[in-house]
């Protein structure tokens, strides 16, 4: 691939996920009742009065910004992601332990777990499943790039698969808190965070072994008999 076509590429993907919407107090009305009613009642049940009744609004203030029902799924699924920052604390630990902190924080939300069935449920080839993706996959170059700080900062090898090592952060978090049942606690954050970093943890250098510059054995002295019998040789 030419590196103009992997720019292009790069465009595309995130071209979905730019245009957040901030501010205006009405339109964070209208964007959190929708993941609120989207969480509720799924893709097929939400409806625009349904969402205008729980803003409190009126619908002609839902219909003249977005036209249709995608229109306003995917605009708030883009409010919802308009504050995700990553984490820069300088230490690869310092960045785990809030990257852990801020998915367990955003999975224990309300209606999270409701909203990711629905996406998770939508087909394959709707706008929602592919802006989904489209997200996942942007926030997941950023750790990537997390990733590639902290090797260039020597606290991590250089030969580890980084994505199989993003996978085993977050897999142990959603079988601990989702199947499991823990508590998202401190010391659960820390039991992560100490795993993964042995997980990617340098390998020490080991120096080749080099032979042990021995002395020079001593010479055992000849049994007494053996002596008197040589001498008795020489004698002769």
């Amino acid at each position: 691939m030419r590196q103009d076509e992997a720019v292009t590429s790069d465009l595309d993907l995130e071209e979905p996920c730019r245009r957040l919407v901030r501010g205006e107090p009405v339109i964070a009305k209208v964007l959190g009742a929708t993941i609120e009613e989207l969480a509720l009642v799924g893709l097929e049940g939400l409806t625009l009065e349904r969402v205008a009744a729980r803003a409190a609004v009126n619908r002609t203030t839902i219909y003249r910004r977005w036209p249709t029902k995608d229109d306003l799924v995917l605009a708030a699924l883009r409010w919802m992601e308009k504050d995700e920052v990553l984490p820069d604390t300088g230490t690869l630990r310092g960045d785990l332990e809030q990257l852990v902190e801020h998915a367990t924080a955003k999975l224990f939300a309300p209606g999270t777990l409701s909203l990711i069935r629905t996406i998770l449920g939508a087909p394959s080839d709707s706008k929602l499943r592919e802006f989904a993706e489209c997200t996942h996959e942007v926030r997941r170059r950023g750790v990537l790039e997390l990733f590639e700080r902290a090797e260039r900062r020597g606290e991590i090898r250089p030969d580890i698969d980084k994505e199989l090592f993003l996978d085993s952060i977050f897999g142990m978090l959603f079988v601990r808190l989702i199947f499991k049942h823990e508590q998202p606690t401190t010391e659960l954050r820390d039991r992560i965070v100490d795993q993964v970093l042995r997980l990617g943890a340098p390998q020490p250098e080991v120096s080749p072994t080099r032979p042990r510059a021995g002395r020079p054995k001593p010479r055992r002295a000849p049994a007494p008999k053996k002596m008197a019998a040589t001498k008795a040789r020489r004698a002769r």
